[in-house]
């Protein structure tokens, strides 16, 4: 395999992995107009900055495809590449041409009307890329590392020091762990309405790695993140919140769950079940986030994620707003000792930004 520029002889292939590859592999059950996917995806980055966008060559096919973001004023071109084609879809939509199929209907809704409101914040001055490789070729790690090589030689050579990429995380995607292992920071956090679950997409950020084999610079010691529960004899909420926090939390992030009061055995049972699930080895005092809640709140999807991102950012404290009351981080920066607040000490926290949106138990 080897790895070449671009070349506008190329589109067409490049459209067809994009097709194969688009919404984790299952673009027929969003949107049937697949040519039109392919073209809105990738023609802000072709059309737009072609000079950063290679592709992989096998037995003179093209097997994949790295686009990326690099020159200021991505944004303005992008919205300018992809007006006619918007204009497109919206007219397909209006002639009826995605009736027979309601996902498409509601894909171009989303995307016209909501996409551009669940977009994290891009860091300042940095560059992003988007890639895909064929189903076949995926398990060579040549072709990558390929890629990804002429990618950071390119950001180098123009003086870029860090570049992000968009995460899509859920309960049973859940990659938010493995790119803190290998040195991403969580940015912003945005719940995305488009796929069937609730669904996280993140901003993360990372600098330039010394190697091209990212997995090979793993972090050590990642920040552990703990949760303090406070029960009210509700076992019912108890269990509701264990289980949204066990959608969201990694082995990597989530350590220990604490129940605060003197809680029956039933409880103690449930809470050491979830400490064994999460595969807690420290006390919470031990940790370096500490989360205080109480059971009754319903936790956003996008919870922790904003946390870690507040983390990340420099935060040592803050308070997040949820459904039916707030919530409380701490991070031993702030409290070296361990020697956490209680939750009616932390209400002179600093409010976390953005706040989360509250979200109605269904």
């Amino acid at each position: 395999m080897t790895v070449r520029p671009y070349q506008p002889t190329d589109r067409a292939a490049v459209e067809r992995i994009c097709i194969d590859h688009g919404l984790r592999g299952n673009l027929e059950q969003y949107f049937i107009d697949k040519e039109l996917f392919a073209k809105i995806w990738l023609a802000p980055f072709l059309d737009g900055e072609a000079d950063a966008a290679w592709v992989i060559e096998a037995d003179g096919k093209v097997v994949g495809y790295l686009v990326a973001a690099i020159r200021d004023g991505f944004k303005l071109r992008a919205v300018r590449i992809l007006l006619p084609y918007l204009a497109r879809m919206a007219g397909n939509a209006m002639a009826g041409k995605y009736r027979h199929h309601p996902p498409s209907q509601r894909f171009v809704k989303w995307f016209l009307f909501r996409s551009w409101r669940e977009v994290p914040a891009h860091p300042p001055n940095t560059s992003n890329f988007h890639f895909n490789i064929d189903s076949g070729f995926q398990g060579s790690a040549r072709g990558g590392e390929a890629l990804a090589e002429a990618y950071f030689n390119r950001l180098k050579e123009l003086g870029h020091t860090h570049f992000y990429i968009h995460v899509f995380a859920s309960s049973t995607k859940r990659a938010l762990g493995f790119y803190r292992y290998i040195g991403f920071k969580i940015v912003d956090a945005k719940l995305s309405s488009l796929f069937h679950e609730p669904t996280v997409v993140t901003s993360m950020l990372r600098t330039l790695p010394e190697t091209v084999s990212l997995g090979k610079e793993r972090v050590k010691n990642l920040p552990k993140l703990a949760c303090r529960v406070r029960f009210r004899g509700d076992l019912a909420a108890l269990e509701a919140s264990l289980k949204e926090i066990s959608l969201q939390a990694l082995p990597t992030d989530l350590t220990v769950i604490e129940v605060d009061g003197e809680p029956d055995e039933k409880v103690r049972q449930l809470a050491a079940k979830f400490e064994a699930h999460l595969s807690g080895e420290e006390p919470a005092g031990k940790d370096d986030i500490v989360v205080i809640l109480d059971a009754e709140l319903s936790i956003p999807p996008e919870f922790f994620a904003l946390i870690l991102a507040a983390y990340d950012g420099g935060m040592n404290s803050g308070r997040v707003q949820a459904t039916g009351g707030e919530a409380f981080f701490t991070s031993r920066r702030a409290y070296p000792d361990g020697q956490y607040p209680t939750p009616l000490e932390g209400t002179a926290f600093p409010p976390l930004k953005p706040q989360l949106r509250a979200r109605r138990r269904r």
